[in-house]
């Protein structure tokens, strides 16, 4: 789709895209970075640039103004001017990028680039500047069975960068899907939809063989929760949530949080939200053992 919701016919492609296309025939779902984006930001972040420059100017030359070491002072200063660098770079690293979302991958074009990332092959999903999620949302099949995860991102920050997917091929090639993409929120529920049904089946089979489920720092057992050597028993599990850009696990035990980790080092936190719910369900009741 445009940005104005007309269907997109084949000279609204850029060029490296007509061929792809053509061979793979039209995608689900299209987005994109309006053309208007990168010169909005490039504008903001020069007039940014320039207040700054002229408050330096009028404190430092006009009003004399002394060299103390003043947080506030600091931010008056120097923050419109870093600030509107940012504005810059975000605008020069997203300008001219066009997602295409396909039964089987998702296609990614930038400035003459072209990259797939089939789902079965993307590794890891990082939320980059995600600062709250909302409970994970399910699929469920006739049988019971779940279908498809995703975690709602209800709040992210930085409004200079923004906030970002990042997602990781099994070749370690990595692409950078940024919210200043048109429908930022719906492509994020398809990433996580798409890559939870290609690694679920494994996941759980693996989870239900005793072993451990890794997410970098953090696993998921039988169990419970493991960190290190400490591990968090399914019966002391209290609540887990994200918020402030991390990830807060929290025991029955005690006030302090058990887990505390920013969000973008738990690498698909769609998945470990869905295990860490419905995980404690699979655990085998020690008295069924005793009636065996």
């Amino acid at each position: 789709m445009t940005d104005d919701g007309e269907p997109l016919r084949p000279p609204d492609w850029p060029i490296e895209l007509v061929e792809p296309v053509e061979r793979l025939g039209p995608p689900d779902e299209v987005f994109r970075i309006p053309r208007s984006h990168a010169l909005m930001k490039f504008f903001m972040g020069l007039g940014l640039i320039v207040g700054g420059g002229l408050t330096n100017y009028l404190y430092w030359v006009v009003f004399n103004g002394p060299v103390v070491a003043e947080h506030f002072l600091f931010l008056l200063l120097f923050g419109p001017i870093i600030s509107g660098l940012g504005l810059i770079y975000a605008g020069w690293r997203d300008r001219g990028l066009w997602v295409l979302v396909y039964p089987m991958g998702l296609l990614r074009w930038q400035r003459g680039e072209v990259v797939t990332f089939p789902w079965d092959e993307i590794d890891e999903v990082l939320f980059f500047r995600v600062v709250e999620c909302e409970k994970p949302q399910r699929e469920i099949a006739g049988d019971g069975t779940i279908e498809a995860s995703w975690l709602p991102i209800a709040k992210y920050g930085s409004r200079t960068l923004g906030a970002h997917l990042s997602l990781i091929r099994n070749d370690a090639a990595e692409a950078t899907l940024p919210s200043s993409l048109a429908g930022f929120m719906r492509l994020c529920q398809v990433v996580q939809e798409e890559t939870f049904r290609a690694k679920w089946p494994a996941i759980w089979e693996r989870f239900l063989s005793g072993s451990r489920v890794a997410f970098r720092t953090v696993s998921i057992s039988l169990a419970g929760v493991h960190r290190d050597a400490d591990i968090l028993p399914w019966y002391e599990l209290d609540d887990a949530l994200i918020q402030n850009g991390k990830l807060i696990i929290k025991s029955r035990r005690t006030l302090k949080p058990w887990l505390d980790v920013p969000l973008q080092t738990v690498p698909n936190p769609h998945v470990f939200a869905a295990l860490l719910l419905i995980g404690p369900s699979a655990v085998p009741d020690p008295e069924d053992d005793e009636d065996d």
